[in-house]
Parts: C-alpha cells; structure tokens; sequence
C-alpha cells in the first residue's frame, strides 16, 4: 500500500533547507557574519540560527520612538547608527551552546530576503499572511495607515497603569 506525501513534502522540504545551508556566508550577499576565531572549526548554519545555539550575540532589542529615525536591517547588524544595539557577531563556537539571540533572527530576515530578492514584509505578506487572509495585518516598520482600527489600543493610565498608545516599533521584527 502507498500513501500519497501530500502536505508533508512541506515538513520534508523545510528540513531539507535547513541542513543543506550549512554556513550562512555562502548564502547571503548583502552582509556577512564576521569571521572569527569561533567560527574556523564551526560555521554558522540555518539549523544553529534556529535553535540558537550558533553562537550569535545580542538578545534581544529595544524598539524605537515613534518619531526616531529607523535603521536598516545592515545597520542592525552592524551595531551602527540609528540602531541602539551591538553588532551582532560570534561570541561562542557554534554549535556547542544553547544561547538565546535575537540576533540570530536578524540574521535569517537578512537571508530570507537576499536569497527571495523580497523585502521581508513583502515575502511574509505573500508566504504568511496573504494565505492566512490576513488582508488587514502587515510586518511593515512602521505599520500602514489603515483607514480605521482592527484593534484600538487602550489610551487610559488609570486602569492599567501602562499607556498602550505609544508603542516601539521593531525595524528587526
């Protein structure tokens, strides 16, 4: 008896992506992970990205003012004005630590779009959302003008002591 793959050639396809890129440098073209002496044993791979463990530094980020200048996605990478963090680098052997690195999936947007050719709000626009039916939802930074709110967000201080209203965008998001 055979049984048709159907949708799992997704699974199996997504699976074979990751262990056939096994150094990141080979396939991005606009900005490379730095070399290092953590990475002449060990490269850093699509797999590693993904379960942070390939050694990327910088955990996380802190957004942006509303009115502040944003930077591009290699200006992220690179640590260098108007981002307001460190460059991401290779801090550890890849492959020997489990380290959580924001980082890291700044690099695989960098990736996702080089190999695409797609800015990453258009590429998830078409792979995600679009799919989902998700016409009203956009990774643009900063976020379009639609002409009424989805989701009103909550303007008074007294209840929740948070003011919801000024929120920090995420150019690496």
């Amino acid at each position: 008896m055979r049984f048709r793959a159907g949708r799992l050639c997704v699974c199996f396809g997504a699976y074979r992506c990751i262990t056939c890129i096994t150094d990141v440098n080979g396939r991005l073209k606009s900005w490379q992970v730095p070399e290092s002496e953590f990475t002449k044993t060990q490269k850093v791979t699509l797999r590693r990205i993904l379960s942070h463990s390939a050694g990327l530094t910088v955990p996380g980020f802190l957004g942006y003012a509303s009115d502040a200048q944003l930077p591009t996605l290699i200006q992220i990478l690179n640590g260098t004005p108007p981002a307001n963090s460190q460059p991401v680098r290779v801090e550890m052997i890849p492959g020997t630590k489990f380290r959580y690195a924001g980082g890291g999936y700044v690099v695989l947007q960098q990736l996702l779009t080089d190999v695409s050719g797609k800015s990453f709000p258009d590429l998830l626009d078409q792979l995600v959302l679009k799919k989902l039916g998700m016409d009203h939802s956009s990774f643009l930074e900063p976020p379009p003008q639609l002409p009424y709110f989805v989701c009103r967000p909550r303007r008074d201080r007294a209840s929740t002591g948070l003011n919801h209203a000024r929120l920090l965008p995420h150019p690496q998001r």
